[in-house]
């Protein structure tokens, strides 16, 4: 990891960012919305979670959680539904994150190379 992001106040920071992020791209991927107000087709948050654990690694899923749990409130879901949604999100970017780390039998945060691509594809395709 960058010697710049380590430290309690960084991954704080870090945190907050993530939060603020997965809000924002949740808030826009509610412009989509097309049955409901919190039903989509795109959710380019989970992108963003998937991401964020990638590149930073599981520790970075109570921000995920926060996020999705304060996104699901901003469309009007009731405060047990945004907790079951938010961990269903978060769960789904731990468990992709799962899946192409077993795929690759090591820790991937970039995809730079062809077949690290061509792994991230088949793990959708799961």
């Amino acid at each position: 990891m960058n010697p710049l992001l380590t430290g309690k106040r960084n991954y704080l920071l870090i945190q907050l960012f993530v939060i603020a992020g997965y809000v924002a791209a949740a808030l826009l991927g509610f412009q989509f919305a097309s049955i409901n107000d919190n039903v989509t087709l795109i959710w380019i948050p989970a992108g963003l979670a998937l991401a964020v654990i990638l590149n930073f690694g599981c520790s970075y899923w109570p921000a995920i959680f926060i996020g999705a749990t304060i996104a699901n409130h901003l469309a009007g879901s009731g405060g047990i539904t945004a907790f079951g949604i938010a961990v269903g999100n978060t769960a789904e970017a731990l468990i992709a994150c799962w899946i192409i780390n077993a795929i690759f039998k090591t820790r991937i945060n970039n995809f730079t190379h062809p077949k690290q691509v061509a792994g991230l594809i088949f793990a959708a395709a799961c």
